[in-house]
């Protein structure tokens, strides 16, 4: 299963929560919107669609 001895999956699970993180903050900034200061996903998507896609909340 692991193809790559040189990469472990909790490194890979941080990297990714990271980066998606960033990319949602970004959008928020670019939009003018505030957001909470944590690293929990579901509160920023919260945030996103809460601001952004109000017709999906």
């Amino acid at each position: 299963m692991n193809q790559h001895p040189d990469v472990y999956l909790e490194d890979l699970c941080f990297n990714a929560q990271q980066a998606v993180e960033k990319a949602i903050k970004a959008l928020l900034l670019h939009r003018g919107l505030r957001f909470p200061y944590v690293h929990d996903l579901t509160q920023i998507l919260r945030a996103l669609c809460n601001c952004v896609y109000p017709h999906l909340v």
